[in-house]
Formats: C-alpha cells, sequence, structure tokens
C-alpha cells in the first residue's frame, strides 16, 4: 500500500543477491535502470495518495537458506559457580529442493555443481568466557566443530553430520558453560541474572523460540525484565539431582526470533545463600544413613542357635 500522501519524488531499488538475473518487470515508461545487481525504477513524480506499482522479479539463488522450526535454550543458574547453556535445534534448510536422489560420489566430487544449495556448515558467535563446548545430533557427539577465541568473543563453527540438501530437516544440540561471576551480581538476597535472550546463530529466523532459565532449588519472587514483549511466560518447577521440591524454572515463548531478539534480558530472584548447604547435608545424611545400615547389617545375626544345636545332636 502506498502513502496516503502525494509524493513528489520516488525511487525503488532493488539489490539482486546473485548477478544471475533471469527476468523482471519492465514498464512501458522504461523508467528502468540495471547495473551489475542493482535494479532501479524510477524516478517517479507526482505519485498520487495510495499509488502503487506492481513488479515481478525472478532470479537464481543457488545457496542455502537454512531456517530453524523450533530452538530450546535452557539456562541453568547453579550458585556454585557456573551457569550451562543446553541449546536445542530443529534445522530445516528452505533452499530449491533436492531432485532425485541424493549421491554422495556426485556431491564430494565436484566435478560438476552439485549440492550448491547444501547446508554444510553454521557459525555462531557465543561469550568470550564460554568453556566446556560440545556439539552433538540425536545420534550422539558430533566431532565436526572448531572454535577461535577472539579479543571479545568465542567463533564456534559447527558441520552437521551429513549435508543437508534443499527440503531437508536435521537437528543438533550445542552447549557450553559460563562462569557465574561475569552474568550474576547479587546485593543480599536478592540477585539479577544478566544474558542473552536470542539465538546465537545470525541472518535465521526461528519460528518459535523457547527459553527456560532453570534458577536454584528454594530461588523465589522471580521478575523477568524484557526488552521487548513475548508471546507467553509461565513458570514450572524441574526435579534435578538430590533435589527435595524441585528448582522453579521460567519459560518463555517467542514467536518468529530474529537477530534484533539477541538482546540482553534480566531476572531478578531472590535466595537464601544458607541454602546451598541443604544438598550437601541432604547427601551427607544419606551417605551416613547407608553407611549405618551397612554397620547394622554386618553386626547383626539372624542365625538360630537353638536350632542348630538340636540338628547336631
Amino acid at each position: 500500500m502506498g502513502s496516503p500522501y502525494v509524493t513528489h519524488k520516488t525511487i525503488t531499488l532493488v539489490q539482486f543477491p546473485t548477478p544471475h538475473i533471469e527476468s523482471y518487470t519492465q514498464p512501458d515508461d522504461d523508467l528502468l535502470d540495471i547495473k551489475g545487481q542493482v535494479l532501479t525504477y524510477g524516478p517517479y513524480s507526482s505519485i498520487p495518495p495510495y499509488g502503487n506499482f506492481s513488479f515481478y522479479l525472478h532470479y537464481e539463488h543457488s545457496i542455502a537458506l537454512p531456517h530453524f522450526t523450533r530452538v530450546e535454550r535452557r539456562i541453568e543458574v547453579s550458585h556454585w559457580g557456573n551457569i550451562a547453556i543446553d541449546e536445542f535445534y530443529n534445522l530445516e534448510n528452505l533452499g530449491a529442493e533436492l531432485s532425485g536422489e541424493f549421491s554422495r560420489v556426485d556431491f564430494t566430487s565436484r566435478a560438476r555443481p552439485a549440492g550448491m544449495n547444501a547446508l554444510e556448515n553454521l557459525e555462531a558467535v557465543l561469550p568470550r568466557s564460554a568453556w566446556g563446548l560440545y556439539f552433538r545430533d540425536e545420534l550422539g557427539n558430533v566431532s565436526t566443530s572448531h572454535a577461535l577465541q577472539h579479543s571479545y568473543y568465542v567463533e564456534l563453527e559447527v558441520e552437521p553430520r551429513f549435508p543437508v540438501m534443499g527440503g531437508w530437516r536435521s537437528n543438533m544440540n550445542i552447549g557450553y558453560n559460563l562462569p557465574i561471576s561475569y552474568f550474576v551480581k547479587s546485593k543480599e538476597n536478592q540477585f539479577m541474572l544478566n544474558t542473552t535472550f536470542g539465538i546465537p546463530f545470525t541472518d535465521i529466523v526461528a519460528d518459535e523460540l523457547i527459553v527456560r532459565v532453570i534458577l536454584p532449588e528454594g530461588a523465589w519472587d522471580i521478575k523477568p525484565i524484557l526488552p521487548f514483549k513475548v508471546e507467553d511466560m509461565y513458570f514450572e518447577s524441574l526435579n534435578s539431582y538430590i533435589d527435595i521440591v524441585g528448582r522453579p524454572v521460567l519459560v518463555l515463548v517467542k514467536k518468529n526470533a530474529v537477530d534484533f531478539h539477541r538482546k540482553p534480558f534480566q531476572v531478578l530472584y531472590k535466595f537464601e545463600k544458607s541454602s546451598l548447604l541443604m544438598e550437601p547435608i541432604y547427601l551427607s545424611g544419606l551417605v551416613l544413613g547407608v553407611l549405618l545400615l551397612q554397620i547394622c547389617y554386618l553386626r547383626v545375626s539372624l542365625r538360630v542357635e537353638g536350632e542348630s544345636k538340636v540338628k547336631t545332636e
């Protein structure tokens, strides 16, 4: 839809991603110009209110178009000094779909332009303090990953177990750890987690992004501070190792997540530092109870002496 006002002059520029341009709309007034990969319509003058001009473009774009149908990020905070990040991706290549059968020989030989739209690797930007990186899929660990630490970030390059052709789908799991001292600040029993909301991959849209913030057991008065609106927000509980009542989990759901949503957000919560002693005490009591049962079992005899003497006589 055009402008509701009279436009004195307008120019439309179209930047093609490739020089292979098949065809495009050519208006009768010939007010167009094409130079390299840039197509210019206009200039047009004295455009009436809501005036518009429709045009079509046809060009070759034989590259991979990665797309995430669903992403789940788990941010687990431990006051013993670590933040564990676990990310699960459902990946799809929206490039031109593969015609016929896939041939590994044709793909690796490169004798002809085969598999030009295959998705072979992805690059992510992680915090500089990230350590313990891993890359997995539903079959297990994938060794084809490379990490390079720069001055302000860590560059992670991952290669799927197999090339993802156009129309194919795959999944992957990326994880790493962060020191809690850089991302959690405290004053008395008030804590603030400051981390990133969006995904670390650039120029890729996620249909659904789910962020789960797993806080320590015993945390309460949880309040998120977000730089934008989300479609859904709720709380749930997670029972992990030697938990008694479970850990509170803040769940944030965002639709159509893009690069704009890769922004810092904060989670405020209250937590008594003395609660850190609950799990060691519980674990020590459990070990002590097992040892006491073992001592009782070794020291108590269940044999009946009278019956054994009768059988001997």
